[in-house]
């Protein structure tokens, strides 16, 4: 590895020779081809469902959402935006029994079956195993259920799927397993889907671990990844493996998720089964109705068997927003297997979505034209439409739960997502101006000792920026970039609340194109002095105490 140091150190400090040879234009804010995000404030500090943007809002889309449900392809709607501290809005529109003549009027408590939401769960029991050492992403599914032996895929060696795999959709397991008998193609679609659609029942374990060890996609894993409702069955079986072999007890798929999420979540309207619940609280569309009481089975309940509430699932959506804080010692989730589950691992050619661990990445551009990334998970079952989403970088989610014919719960997500993040984006920006822009300086005492220090901070199209930094009398920004006349600096969040880093960059390659982010990525970490990063500031306190800390240079400024 020494000489890929050495030669990084030496397109290092060529680039510095360059910036300090030709005059480089100062690169505003518009120009530059890299941005900042700022903090993501609100994980740990969420804004108060009383704020009057917040009201404003809910009293136009009450009424819009209200007209829409009112037409004949809808039955129900329930609804929630949902921040680390609770739902700032909710909305619950339609009647509970379609399928009836009465009028009893959806609420937040009302249950409904979440079809392939329920994959999320899943996903979670699998993370949370995770966690307490029970489980491991990059094992092979075989060293948890032996009995697996798929075909091989590839022509010339096989490859032994693993659990992430498995809950990436690339293990190479077909969508329905085992498949429906479709003796009349290719003249006919009977026997295609899900069960009992394809004229199968619901399948048991040994057959969901037959048929996978029999038919083969043809798709090598690891490879193009095949949605696949088996897949997240089987996942939840290797769950039930994993802790078994830890305590010697195979617990049901249903089992795990009341121990490890429902109870502890207080999640009492979230189940398998909606014959446990009160039934004038089950949805039941005016269509399709039969589906709202089919037993998955404990093989397919981790696919699409689980049913809940709005208000069960705004706990839910809580709770993972409160675990990617790192200030959080009570979450469900730690925040750094939190922030490993919001990824990706794969990336289509489309540029719009990117498939993960049972999330869906979203892309989406924000005001300034930065990509955001919205995580999301949707099901469809008969007439029972869902949708989740979480939004990481603003700190909100959105649910969305349905009945009726109209089959597009994306839809009222995406009104939701254009309704609330611009006021997001706001009360953001607000926040960051509140708390990192303004003139710093050391105090009276620290300059009489020493050289004076200060730094200039302001916010320009949602990045933080260090317009000014004099460092024990030093021009810290012009000797970072190498330059009489420096640029201002990009102050990039690094995760931990406060903490940032001076992001410099690479003044020659900053402006060049096909680089973007890339050259504040290799000058992110520049060197150390007294034990700390020289790119790192500290921001702490509340008001007249609110200070700025450069450990390397051992300075604390203070705003005025």
């Amino acid at each position: 590895m020494l000489q890929y140091a050495v030669l990084y150190a030496t397109v290092f400090l060529l680039a510095r020779w360059l910036s300090t040879r030709y005059t480089l234009e100062i690169v505003t804010v518009s120009q530059t081809r890299c941005s900042g995000a700022l903090p993501a404030e609100f994980l740990s500090n969420p804004p108060s469902p009383d704020t009057p943007a917040f009201q404003s809002l809910a009293r136009a889309l009450d009424q819009q959402l209200a007209r829409r449900v009112a037409r004949a392809d809808m039955d129900s709607l329930a609804v929630a935006v949902v921040t680390s501290g609770g739902s700032v809005f909710e909305g619950t529109y339609g009647v509970v029994k379609a399928n009836e003549s009465s009028d009893g009027r959806v609420d937040r408590d009302t249950i409904y079956r979440l079809a392939s939401v329920s994959k999320i769960f899943t996903a979670l029991e699998s993370w949370l195993l995770v966690q307490n050492g029970s489980l491991e992403w990059d094992r092979p599914i075989s060293d948890y259920i032996p009995q697996y032996s798929p075909p091989c895929a590839a022509s010339d060696r096989c490859y032994s799927p693993t659990v992430r795999d498995l809950a990436s959709h690339k293990a190479g397991v077909g969508s329905d397993m085992p498949p429906g008998d479709m003796v009349s193609w290719p003249h006919s679609l009977q026997g295609a889907g899900s069960p009992p659609e394809n004229g199968r029942p619901f399948p048991s374990d040994e057959e969901v671990l037959e048929s996978i060890n029999r038919y083969s996609t043809g798709v090598p894993p690891g490879t193009l990844p095949i949605y696949s409702n088996t897949g997240y069955g089987f996942l939840g079986m290797v769950n039930s493996a994993a802790v078994a072999s830890k305590s010697g007890q195979k617990p049901s798929h249903a089992d795990l998720l009341q121990r490890d999420v429902f109870s502890v979540l207080n999640m009492t309207s979230s189940g398998f089964l909606t014959s446990a619940f009160e039934q004038e609280r089950i949805a039941v569309p005016s269509s399709l109705s039969e589906a709202t009481d089919w037993d998955f089975r404990n093989a397919m309940n981790p696919a699409g068997g689980q049913s809940s509430s709005l208000a069960d699932m705004a706990k839910a959506t809580s709770a993972l927003l409160k675990s990617l804080d790192p200030t959080t010692t009570d979450s469900l989730l730690s925040s750094a297997l939190m922030q490993q589950w919001l990824s990706s691992s794969h990336a289509w050619d489309d540029g719009i979505t990117e498939p993960g661990l049972g999330w869906i990445a979203l892309l989406r551009k924000d005001k300034w034209k930065r990509t955001q990334r919205l995580y999301q998970s949707f099901g469809q079952l008969a007439a029972f439409h869902t949708a989740w989403t979480i939004n990481p970088r603003a700190g909100y989610g959105i649910v969305v739960l349905m009945t009726g014919d109209y089959p597009d719960s994306q839809d009222f997500t995406m009104q939701l997502v254009d309704a609330f993040q611009p006021v997001f984006d706001a009360l953001l920006e607000a926040e960051a101006r509140r708390s990192y822009v303004g003139r710093w300086f050391t105090t009276p005492e620290a300059t009489s000792a020493g050289p004076s220090s200060e730094m200039v901070t302001s916010l320009r199209s949602g990045t933080l920026w260090v317009d000014k930094l004099i460092l024990n009398g030093t021009d810290t920004l012009g000797l970072l970039q190498g330059a009489d006349r420096p640029e201002p600096v990009m102050l990039w969040p690094t995760g931990d609340p406060g903490r940032f880093r001076l992001a410099s960059g690479i003044p020659f390659f900053n402006s060049a194109p096909n680089y973007g982010c890339l050259s504040y990525f290799y000058a992110m970490d520049v060197g150390y002095a007294s034990g700390a990063p020289v790119t790192e500031i500290v921001f702490s306190g509340a008001e007249a105490a609110r200070a700025a800390r450069f450990p390397s240079a051992q300075v604390v400024l203070r705003r005025i």
